[in-house]
């Protein structure tokens, strides 16, 4: 579902983070009890655990010799672990990291890259990690890291959060021509307006030729995209001409979802994971949505207690997000809502309800 990729898109991000903010230790530590001064590693593995639960984890190989033994002395001298007095709030995945000799293990450590993460030889040797660890071992993630490909891309145009977006479906050459120009394109310091996701926005999902978790991929309308390949970039009017140019030729239109994911929850009980994929019944309530009218600013600051039943729709388009919203039904007067993800409010009526319950009913029989 994509919000659940959403929120991966979004750890993921966070473990990219955790591998910047590290703590910046200067000072060396002792070598770990147990490994040979003399020890000469040519060979790193690196275990990658894998964001989606579907999906194994990797390993991936790094064979230059000075990079491996680089990266080996900085990780056998870091600094004795302190706990920090504020952490990052950075959320992270756990490396390990095995440096080899000949196909001979020399040591193993863990890497915890959360905000107060630590490497981790035994459990009574930690140590911090510092910048030139965490720089040293991005790199090496990125170098044994084969390079992309992708055989479609779906975009998702929102021009304007209170109308339906424009969908387009991208074929393979074009694609891989988008994610290749976005890899060019400058790099961003990330101003306060980059984290405004909600508005006007592209959102591009780049499928994998080897059936991969698809790349997610936002652009604000400031030109800030999310994190490209570990940076965030700036678009260019070169690359907005490109991606406009590749929707047109391929047949960009209004979005017109092709499944509908529903939960619902009482006082009692919940049910999630509900399905509809009667398109007729789907397309009305998709545009009855859209054209339900403001509500009354009062009702913005109803609780989820004021209500009696909540609804959680996703709408999807080629296994792309196309709207969210939660809806409220009965409780308190005007209490009754349909919040969209940017955060608007719809009253909804009638009709609305009566379409929401045919497709709980059609849902709940599948």
């Amino acid at each position: 579902m994509k919000r659940g990729q959403q929120s991966l898109c979004i750890t993921l991000l966070c473990v990219l983070a955790g591998l910047m903010l590290s703590a910046c230790g200067s000072r060396s530590g002792a070598q770990p009890q147990g490994i040979s001064a003399n020890a000469q590693p040519d060979t790193l593995t690196i275990t990658i655990p894998s964001l989606a639960s579907q999906r194994p984890e990797k390993t991936q190989i790094l064979a230059k010799v000075d990079q491996v033994q680089q990266l080996y002395r900085v990780t056998t001298t870091l600094p004795p672990y302190q706990q920090p007095q504020t952490c990052p709030a950075v959320g992270g995945v756990l490396y390990e990291l095995t440096f080899l000799e000949r196909g001979k293990k020399i040591v193993s450590v863990t890497y915890d890259s959360s905000g107060c993460g630590a490497v981790t030889f035994s459990q009574h040797d930690k140590r911090n990690p510092t910048q030139e660890f965490s720089n040293l071992l991005r790199q090496a993630i990125k170098d044994t890291t084969p390079p992309v490909q992708t055989d479609q891309l779906i975009v998702i145009h929102t021009v304007n959060p209170s109308q339906p977006p424009i969908h387009a479906k991208i074929g393979a050459v074009d694609a891989q021509r988008i994610y290749d120009a976005l890899l060019k394109l400058p790099t961003s310091a990330s101003p306060p307006e980059c984290a405004d996701t909600t508005g006007p926005r592209y959102e591009l999902s780049f499928h994998q030729a080897k059936g991969d978790v698809p790349l997610d991929i936002t652009i604000a309308a400031t030109g800030c995209t999310s994190f490209v390949e570990e940076q965030i970039r700036a678009t260019t009017p070169t690359f907005r001409q490109l991606l406009e140019q590749k929707m047109a030729e391929a047949g960009a239109a209004t979005a017109h979802p092709d499944s509908l994911s529903l939960a619902v929850s009482d006082a009692n009980t919940t049910k999630k994971g509900l399905v509809v994929d009667k398109h007729d019944l789907l397309d009305k309530l998709y545009r009855t949505i859209y054209a339900l009218p403001s509500a009354q600013e009062q009702t913005k600051y109803c609780t989820i207690q004021d209500t009696q039943k909540q609804y959680y729709l996703f709408f999807e388009q080629d296994g792309v997000d196309v709207l969210s919203v939660e809806a409220y039904q009965g409780g308190k007067a005007r209490c009754e809502r349909v919040t969209f993800s940017e955060g608007s409010v719809r009253q909804p009526d009638q009709e609305f309800w009566a379409l929401v319950q045919q497709a709980q009913a059609i849902a709940t029989s599948a």
